[in-house]
């Protein structure tokens, strides 16, 4: 049995990480609604529990305090996006982790083409950036080298010899 308030008090580091729980939206009267208004208003309550005094009244603390923890919510906001715009995994971030991949796509599918010439067969913009990103670099020979379940001998396997099929599907049917 573990004694009260071992762990101490509540940072809420991780409420505000993700993307997704950083976009919060306002209702007319300025409280938080949506979602992720819990998460929101539990860091944000975390924040100024550290910067206001608990005891004084809201209309007796200075506004510039509030200014400055609207300020920092914003920076956090902002680092968000931009962690977000440059990760490349889309395993991790969904469809939209393309994002930080979109100007290596060329370079990368060209060198694919050239190692495994079955891949001329995708044609298809969203294919090709799939296909890019499931592409690994090789530390030896710092190419990007398609993994077994994708390619093997030469053929196309697994997801890529779904998406050639249904290529020339929406090819021949026009």
């Amino acid at each position: 049995m573990s004694e009260k308030k071992k762990r101490g008090v509540s940072k809420c580091k991780k409420k505000l990480s993700n993307p997704d729980q950083s976009k919060v939206d306002f209702n007319e009267k300025g409280i938080a609604i949506d979602k992720n208004a819990g998460n929101f208003m539990s860091w944000i309550g975390v924040k100024c529990k550290r910067k206001i005094p608990y005891d004084k009244r809201a209309r007796k603390v200075n506004p510039k305090k509030y200014e400055d923890i609207w300020e920092y919510a914003k920076k956090i906001s902002e680092t968000a996006k931009k962690c977000v715009k440059e990760n490349i995994n889309p395993a991790c971030v969904g469809r939209c982790g393309f994002v930080g991949l979109e100007p290596h796509i060329e370079s990368r599918w060209n060198q694919l083409v050239s190692s495994f010439p079955h891949l001329d067969a995708i044609e298809h913009p969203s294919s090709i950036r799939n296909t890019v990103s499931k592409a690994r670099l090789n530390p030896v020979t710092k190419l990007y080298e398609l993994r077994e379940n994708l390619i093997s001998n030469g053929d196309l396997t697994g997801l890529l010899e779904l998406l050639d099929k249904k290529e020339k599907q929406k090819t021949t049917e026009g």
